[in-house]
């Protein structure tokens, strides 16, 4: 990889919306040079760790470190949970990395990468084969040629020694069990993920107390968000393409009376956490706002968007209350989506009539316009901050344009 992903920040503006053109090139630039280079000091500063609780995981690992130089398909293999992972695993000691390793590991062969490789979690729990969880207590053992793959761990229920056998098709793996996990999308595979496939990986906060549980992915709610990606497309398909580009698993909570929950994690490309609803155009919202959160992080890789000069806090609606300039822009950058996303329904026929979406879009009007107000001329803002934040302004500006 040669492109240069640290200059030339004007081009980062394709992170702040939909409607700026997106040059893919910069993407998988972004994600493939990040995900290379933290693979490189992960080996480096872990290698003693990984080796006591594994073998053939390093060398796996390095494998494909040396074929994503090359390889068309590494963006797709790089943009998930197990990197984010990496990265969390060099800055804290919160997590063991010879585990982060296993599930790296796990996932490089999972998405067809050949090899013999075997393993102990010191921190039991569930690990995941693309739509397969797999309940693992301690032991992990794969055995993959890329056409089929032997898988032996440990079953946390019944602590006895268990295999799954794993068949590549033109269309994916496929298994006669564990059972899959839901799925949804139109032009990019979206899982469902119970709160156990993420338990000891991420960590969950409540910041506001309102999440009373995280029930199990069903049917009814892989429709609401298949639902959900089907207004986009009909009424906002910019943003049905900037939602599946990004979103590759959605974490299901529930949430106290009709309060709405979403949010992501930096360490954790692809995941994002939605509260439970049947209402499809409250599901889209949060899509678009995390997905939005989502290109937010691609551009924190490269660079900060504010140089921490301007050491004020100001008011951000999104949480009723005072927030660094670095979180304002975070919350703008998702509120003006969002934003642009109602516009856009109501441009192209979404019935609005007494509905609460529409009530929501003139709210987000206005805490868009407070969100706006500190940004404006700001010279903190880095030419990253600048890029996502200028070309966004200027398109929720053109009221003209948007509303007809």
């Amino acid at each position: 990889m040669t492109m240069p992903i640290e200059t030339h920040e004007n081009r980062y503006r394709q992170f702040a919306n939909p409607q700026t053109p997106f040059d893919p090139a910069l993407f998988d630039a972004v994600v493939q040079c990040h995900a290379q280079a933290v693979l490189d000091l992960f080996l480096e500063r872990r290698a003693a760790q990984i080796a006591e609780q594994s073998d053939g995981v390093a060398p796996l690992i390095a494998r494909w470190r040396q074929i994503a130089r090359t390889a068309e398909a590494a963006t797709h293999i790089a943009w998930d949970m197990a990197f984010g992972r990496v990265q969390w695993a060099l800055e804290t000691d919160e997590v063991d990395p010879a585990d982060v390793a296993l599930h790296l590991a796990l996932h490089l062969s999972a998405q067809g990468l050949p090899g013999q490789w075997h393993g102990r979690l010191r921190a039991g729990g569930v690990m995941r084969w693309g739509r397969w969880l797999l309940p693992v207590a301690q032991d992990i053992a794969v055995d993959s040629d890329g056409r089929v793959a032997r898988v032996t761990f440990i079953d946390a229920e019944r602590g006895e020694p268990c295999e799954s056998v794993f068949h590549a098709h033109a269309d994916g793996w496929r298994c006669d069990r564990p059972p899959m996990l839901q799925q949804t999308g139109t032009r990019q595979p979206i899982l469902l993920l119970p709160e156990r496939a993420i338990r000891g990986q991420l960590t969950l906060e409540d910041q506001f107390g309102s999440i009373v549980g995280y029930p199990e992915p069903t049917a009814a709610m892989a429709d609401t968000l298949t639902q959900a990606l089907g207004l986009l497309a009909r009424y906002a398909p910019d943003y049905l393409v900037w939602v599946e580009r990004v979103i590759r698993g959605v974490v299901i909570c529930q949430c106290r009376e009709t309060r709405t929950r979403s949010s992501t994690w930096s360490e954790a490309p692809g995941i994002i956490l939605l509260s439970h609803t049947t209402d499809a155009v409250t599901v889209a919202e949060m899509l678009v706002h995390e997905a939005s959160h989502q290109y937010y992080h691609v551009v924190g890789r490269v660079g900060k968007v504010d140089d921490g000069s301007d050491t004020r806090l100001y008011f951000s609606p999104a949480v009723a209350r005072e927030r660094p300039l670095s979180r304002v822009l975070i919350a703008y950058h998702a509120f003006a989506n969002i934003l642009l996303m109602y516009r856009a329904f109501r441009q192209n026929g979404l019935p609005e009539a007494g509905t609460e979406w529409a009530r929501t879009a003139e709210r987000m009007e206005s805490d868009v316009g407070v969100l706006e107000a500190p940004l404006i001329g700001n010279p903190a803002l880095t030419g990253y901050g600048r890029a996502l934040f200028t070309s966004l302004s200027q398109r929720v500006h053109r009221r003209e344009a948007i509303d007809g």
